[in-house]
């Protein structure tokens, strides 16, 4: 009886939260988040599809950050500072995310359209030669662009990248986000406790995430124009590349780093990274999940620059 009365309150206490999400738009004006999260590093360019946020910082060789699903400019702050003392750091928000905007209508969100992205946006800065990091699907964004790109990026960096995962190794954030009960419930954001419970999901140790971490990635997916954006990516295949076949073409000296306790992306596509890519070295940080620039910023500074140097 216990056990009914419990499942009752819970099921009624779900219901509750979906009419409230179906009735509140989570939608936060762009200029408003402009406002709040443009800084002195900040610049825009437009591109023939999209409006580039993107910070630069640094001298001398460049080296290109990507962010993965539902991240930004933000999750390389604990590492830009330490490697603008070295290289000119470049890190831009994809289009759909941050302060970033597609501005083209009925434009298909995929790996290879930010892929193109990125070769517009190098290509508009200038950039002819460059290192090339990325994280998640910010990974698999760049391992596939050095692999058509030999002649733009000079060295790779993979920290727990994604696009060789099966269907039954989907991450829970895609699986919800693309699911049709929760797109029709949430058509126009994403609730704070979501935002909160991917965020702890990505991390092993969720004690440094911080209420202004949490609240700048609510922010920020649910500005204006991105949550719709992130729907039309989860939609795609945000799971496993085209193009595996791709990484025995990469020439580039490659970093591969991963998290032991990833739980987004599992440590063993880290293995499969390294045995496809014929020159790579690979480092496992111990108890760290899926962004291990977060967790252990030191410890992937100094190995960043020993790799580039």
């Amino acid at each position: 009886m216990r056990k009914l009365l419990f499942l009752f309150v819970l099921l009624s206490s779900f219901v509750a939260l979906i009419q409230s999400c179906r009735s509140t738009s989570l939608a936060i004006s762009k200029t408003y988040i402009e406002r709040q999260y443009t800084t002195n590093e900040s610049k825009f360019i437009k591109l023939s599809n999209s409006r580039i946020h993107y910070k630069e910082k640094g001298a001398g060789e460049t080296i290109v950050l990507v962010h993965g699903l539902l991240a930004s400019t933000h999750i390389w702050d604990r590492i830009a500072d330490s490697l603008a003392q070295h290289y000119r750091v470049i890190r831009l928000d994809l289009p759909g995310h941050g302060l970033s905007d597609i501005t083209s209508f009925g434009v298909k969100v995929n790996i290879s359209y930010y892929s193109q992205t990125l070769f517009d946006f190098l290509e508009a800065i200038e950039v002819d030669k460059c290192h090339l990091a990325g994280c998640s699907m910010g990974g698999w964004i760049s391992w596939e662009f050095a692999s058509h790109h030999p002649d733009i990026v000079d060295k790779l960096l993979l920290i727990d990248a994604a696009g060789l995962m099966e269907e039954k190794d989907k991450p829970m954030m895609v699986s919800i986000l693309n699911s049709s009960p929760v797109q029709k419930i949430l058509p126009s954001g994403l609730p704070q406790f979501a935002v909160k419970r991917i965020m702890k999901k990505a991390v092993h140790n969720p004690d440094f995430l911080t209420d202004e971490m949490i609240q700048r990635r609510y922010d920020l997916v649910n500005r204006e124009g991105n949550f719709e954006a992130i729907q039309n990516l989860v939609g795609e295949n945000t799971i496993r590349s085209n193009n595996i076949s791709c990484l025995s073409e990469i020439t580039q000296p490659t970093l591969i780093l991963w998290g032991a306790k990833d739980k987004v992306v599992d440590v063993s596509h880290a293995y499969q990274f390294s045995k496809a890519i014929p020159d790579n070295q690979l480092i496992i940080y111990e108890d760290t999940g899926h962004i291990p620039h977060l967790e252990k910023p030191q410890r992937v500074i100094k190995d960043m620059l020993t790799f580039l140097q």
